[in-house]
């Protein structure tokens, strides 16, 4: 037979086991909603002129390049 001291600290144990089990189980699905609702948020923005990036294509990239490496003045400035 167990003592009652054996007893009490299993039942703790116990509880403190499914503490962190529901604890993570919560973690999980605020994460799993927290990324749904990021998602929509910039889906929705992604098209939005006044908050989304320009899009930046290799054509435009490639003509900074060129400004950079075709840059005419002082040796001082470049």
């Amino acid at each position: 037979m167990k003592k009652n001291g054996d007893v009490n600290n299993l039942d703790a144990r116990t509880l403190e086991i499914a503490e962190d089990v529901d604890k993570h189980y919560i973690e999980g699905v605020l994460i799993q909603d927290l990324l749904s609702i990021l998602n929509d948020i910039r889906e929705k923005h992604f098209t939005d002129n006044t908050t989304a990036d320009a899009p930046y294509t290799a054509d435009e990239a490639q003509k900074k390049i060129d400004e950079v490496i075709n840059f005419k003045g002082s040796e001082r400035e470049k």
